[in-house]
């Protein structure tokens, strides 16, 4: 070291300082502490890839090995590795009380129980530390994806070589999975009860009476029965008989009583019957009676053709 006097002595008790605790740290970290831990749960503990023990070393400064015969040994300074076995030891515990439910969930709510990017299964897992599994299949989606690779620290993910198709896994904590569970079967079955779907098949002319002015008429059988009522547009194409779909979804009830009308609506349209005869004009007025009110054609509509 070369340098004015003071700044060379300052330099020089640093220095020598730094080499006094790396030597007393090298000593502390020669301090090893081994203790039983269940081998089932050595794969929870090393987490994907590495991925959690390499988080444990990183936050405790310590190195840590796990063995076959059930045991863990962490190596480093005793504070920090007397700390990092506690923290082992209570997550071993957490996952001897884990359980596992297998839920039987049609495939095609999969979707709305996962979110948007996986909110709604992430919302549950981060709620309750439990790891819920959608089963994969060949064609995921981006919803699904976001769910398939939630972080698996808090709660270990296991394989699934076996899943079936319309089967939901919650695994975690007892209490947590518990939960979860319930929380699943719950918005299930509201799924369930409000995603009842029917069709009603009618003529394509017949859309504008059953919409009414601006909507209002159709907007009025929604407001009525609750029901969720998709109804073709004039671009929409209609079937060899001229005739298109009409879409309910919603309640069961709600969506009987939507069909029921609009079934009752369409067949009235439907029987209604056209005739043309030839009439001379002369004998028009007769037909029509005083102000149109000949009692025959009471029931009908009629145009007289000039």
């Amino acid at each position: 070291m070369r340098g004015p006097g003071a700044n060379v002595d300052d330099l020089r008790s640093k220095i020598l300082a730094f080499i006094e605790e790396a030597e007393r740290d090298e000593l502390e970290r020669g301090y090893t502490t081994m203790f039983e831990f269940p081998s089932k749960f050595n794969n929870y503990l090393i987490g994907k890839r590495g991925a959690h023990i390499n988080e444990l070393r990183d936050r405790f400064d310590v190195d840590i090995n796990t063995t076959d015969d059930g045991k863990v040994m962490i190596k480093g300074p005793k504070a920090k590795a007397d700390a990092c076995k506690a923290h082992i030891i209570s997550m071993g515990k957490k996952w001897e009380d884990e359980a596992t439910y297998n839920l039987k969930i049609e495939p095609k709510f999969h979707r709305d129980l996962i979110g948007r990017q996986g909110e709604g299964v992430n919302r549950l897992q981060e709620k309750y530390n439990v790891r819920i599994q959608f089963p994969r299949s060949n064609n995921v989606g981006d919803d699904q994806s976001v769910a398939d690779t939630t972080s698996e620290v808090s709660t270990p993910r296991h394989s699934r070589p076996n899943q079936a198709p319309d089967e939901v896994i919650v695994r975690g904590p007892r209490q947590g999975a518990e939960k979860a569970r319930s929380d699943l079967l719950e918005l299930y079955q509201y799924y369930k009860d409000n995603s009842y779907t029917a069709t009603v098949s009618v003529a394509q002319k017949q859309i504008p009476s059953l919409m009414g002015r601006g909507g209002t008429e159709m907007d009025r059988l929604r407001a009525e029965t609750n029901a969720h009522i998709e109804v073709p547009s004039s671009q929409d194409a209609k079937d060899s008989s001229g005739r298109v779909e009409i879409r309910i979804k919603g309640p069961k009830q709600a969506v009987e009583a939507a069909k029921a009308e609009l079934q009752k609506r369409a067949k009235i349209f439907d029987d209604i019957v056209t005739e043309t005869i030839e009439v001379d004009k002369k004998h028009h007025q007769a037909l029509i009676g005083g102000g149109g009110k000949f009692h025959l054609f009471k029931r009908l509509a009629i145009t007289m053709l000039t």
